[in-house]
């Protein structure tokens, strides 16, 4: 999953904005040419930010414009460079035949909106469906499930980074878990989810979140937890109900005080003692 992608879209999302793929014609400085896929061609002068642009000569960028292509307020985003500055001015240079071999990027899983079902947009949109928000869960991205994730992101203050997203994707899972009465297919939604940010991910994250451990052992009734670093972690008295019945080899995501068994879904409140 191209979680930069999400990234992009789901920003652009929050301010209503039309997200559009361009390809970099030529790259001059502060200014670059640009070309529409329907053939438009036009001239920008990029702000601070895109300091990698000149290396995507020949492939594709994405426009963000609140209101009318390139109008006020615009900006470019590098997703492959986690990069994003403003346009400050535009001029329309003309067209050319539009080519049978310039197709829109493939569809990430909060790319633009497609027709085409997929599993990672289907586990989105039911999480965002069970903690009540309006959207259709049929797998196939929309407007208003992008907005509708842009706003769970905003609700949470993730910041619109990949560690960001990645966190929004874990707290939605961890948030359907947590959800009563529980959703009968709750746990797989979950499972679904916390997949998409690891397939996406290395080992930690900037937001404090680190994957790859799993229980050693479970000491006292659930009020110590051992894992294969050998790290003891001392579980909150009421969530001893949970960590008493979690198992050697059952693998963990720690975030923060907060440890995650992402075999069963559940999670405790802990402090490392050691």
């Amino acid at each position: 999953m191209r979680v930069a992608i999400l990234l992009a879209f789901s920003a652009g999302a929050a301010a209503h904005a039309a997200v559009e793929a361009v390809l970099v014609k030529k790259v001059m400085d502060d200014k670059a040419i640009i070309v529409r896929a329907n053939g438009e061609i036009h001239v920008i002068e990029k702000g601070v930010g895109c300091l990698s642009l000149w290396r995507f000569e020949g492939k594709r960028v994405y426009i963000s414009s609140p209101g009318l292509f390139l109008g006020v307020g615009s900006r470019l985003l590098i997703p492959d460079a986690d990069q994003q500055c403003r346009i400050w001015s535009s001029e329309p240079l003309g067209s050319e035949p539009v080519r049978p071999s310039y197709q829109p990027p493939r569809p990430s899983p909060l790319a633009p909106p497609s027709s085409a079902p997929d599993e990672t947009v289907l586990a989105i949109q039911k999480a965002l469906k069970i903690l009540e928000y309006d959207v259709v869960t049929d797998g196939i991205l929309t407007d208003k499930t992008i907005e509708a994730f842009s706003r769970y992101q905003s609700s949470k203050g993730h910041p619109r980074t990949e560690d960001g997203t990645r966190l929004s994707l874990l707290s939605l899972a961890v948030d359907v878990l947590n959800k009563r009465p529980v959703s009968p297919d709750g746990l797989a939604v979950a499972t679904q989810l916390y997949r998409a940010a690891k397939s996406s991910s290395g080992r930690s994250s900037k937001e404090g979140c680190v994957e790859g451990h799993w229980v050693s052992s479970v000491t006292g009734g659930g009020e110590l937890i051992k894992l294969e670093d050998g790290s003891i972690w001392e579980v909150d008295a009421a969530d001893t109900v949970h960590s008493m019945l979690w198992l050697p080899t059952e693998e963990i995501l720690i975030c923060g005080q907060t440890l995650i068994n992402t075999d069963n879904g559940e999670k405790v409140r802990a402090k490392r003692l050691r």
